[in-house]
């Protein structure tokens, strides 16, 4: 499968995964599958930018058909845009030649497969640290009805990246909750929040319906608690641990 590449102004950015970006059906089932599943997926990459993938391109080939040489593997690519074959190196991972990429179409991510200094615990967020990685399973079977899968990654033998593939969506008309965030209108929605944090976050927040700086406050404050990034906006992922907070809608 080769994506339509698309520019980062047409991407949208994650509510599970803040930072990064892919095609918007992507980000929607991307977050879905996140929110179902429960945790946070660390990533390490997402939508790339051509400039991008032409930088990682250069850094694993070699220009030329030199398939069978000491130092390179059998992976040889044509990249029409300078009219030449080119070549993987040895002890380097696949790329995909500049243009043709699904990370350029944003349909595609790359999971964490070690955690760093700074990440939110295990029980908030997992990294993959192999094929049978228990994680990993049962994200990847949570996943599958959003349409996401590993197929490509094990084309290429890279147990963290991960494609979307719009026919396997089952979940593409799953409608879900509003967005809450700052400056959302007057809406009982708001009201449950708010009373929701009065009880456990803030006992000053004031329950008015009204999403201002308060609000966006202490909804930081919930989800630093949870393990979640700090955004101050309720989406499918925070809704989803509100929901296994105790908070009823």
């Amino acid at each position: 499968m080769t994506a339509k590449q698309i520019t980062q102004t047409q991407a949208v950015e994650l509510e599970a995964n803040p930072g990064y970006y892919l095609e918007k059906e992507a980000a929607a089932a991307w977050d879905g599958a996140s929110a179902e599943f429960g945790k946070q997926i660390l990533l390490t990459g997402a939508w790339r930018s051509y400039a991008t993938q032409e930088k990682l391109f250069l850094s694993r080939y070699r220009k030329g058909r030199l398939a069978g040489r000491p130092g390179y593997t059998n992976d040889e690519r044509w990249w029409p845009a300078t009219g030449s074959y080119w070549t993987r190196l040895a002890g380097t991972y696949a790329a995909a030649v500049p243009g043709t990429s699904n990370h350029g179409g944003g349909l595609a991510v790359d999971v964490k497969t070690k955690r760093a200094k700074g990440d939110p615990a295990h029980a908030q967020a997992v990294i993959f640290t192999g094929w049978d990685d228990p994680d990993r399973t049962r994200f990847l079977e949570v996943a599958a009805d959003w349409g996401w899968a590993d197929d490509e990654g094990r084309t290429v033998n890279e147990v963290w990246h991960l494609t979307y593939y719009p026919d396997r969506n089952k979940k593409k008309n799953t409608k879900p909750r509003a967005i809450l965030q700052k400056g959302t209108k007057k809406t009982n929605d708001v009201e449950t929040l708010q009373a929701f944090l009065n009880s456990v976050i803030d006992p000053d927040v004031t329950v008015d319906g009204i999403y201002g700086d308060a609000t966006v406050s202490a909804v930081k404050r919930y989800q630093r608690k949870a393990g979640l990034t700090p955004t101050g906006k309720i989406g499918p992922v925070t809704h989803a641990r509100l929901a296994v907070s105790g908070i009823k809608w």
